[in-house]
């Protein structure tokens, strides 16, 4: 979803938001290490769509159900750029209306 600096420079850092059914799981992704930084919630669904939208701000990860917040983390460094949507093989998923921006 972001990826952030550091004074290492062995490999890419960024964070990663996991969804699987009705929960989720926000990693941070360092020089190839996990670390789990968000526990797994459950998400309220009232139907079979999620509204998922996430905010950087700085250096805190807002994660929102349509206009609800569901979590929030804040981490040591501002997250910077680039966002990337995937999908593992053998799932069965549909984007509808994906807006990503900005005001960098």
């Amino acid at each position: 979803m972001g990826y952030f600096t550091s004074s290492s420079e062995e490999g890419d850092s960024y964070y990663l938001l996991k969804v699987s059914g009705e929960s989720y799981l926000l990693q941070s992704v360092k020089n190839y290490s996990v670390e789990q930084l968000l526990s797994t919630q459950p998400i309220n669904i009232e139907s079979d769509k999620i509204n998922l939208r996430i905010e950087c701000l700085d250096n805190l990860i807002n994660i929102y159900n349509g206009n609800n917040l569901i979590n929030s983390w804040k981490g040591p460094e501002i997250i910077f750029g680039k966002v990337g949507v995937y999908a593992d093989k053998n799932v069965s998923v549909k984007f509808d209306n994906i807006l990503i921006s900005g005001d960098r």
